[in-house]
């Protein structure tokens, strides 16, 4: 049986966040909770790992169906 999975990221981009929206947003599956303004470097970091996480759990996939 082949499932759907999309190879997206959910990052939650706030200017109000509390630790306890980031600690549900996390639970939901977030990959990324930020808090405005995020600094630049952070956010191209982030971003980077999500994409790495990506391609990670695509190959994994690539595996499992072989």
């Amino acid at each position: 049986m082949l499932s759907f999975k999309p190879a997206t990221q959910t990052f939650i981009l706030t200017g109000h966040g509390t630790e306890r929206d980031e600690q549900l947003a996390r639970e939901l599956g977030a990959f990324a909770y930020l808090e405005k303004p995020v600094d630049i470097e952070k956010l191209t970091k982030t971003l980077q790992e999500a994409y790495r996480k990506i391609k990670e759990d695509r190959e994994a996939e690539g595996r499992q169906q072989t």
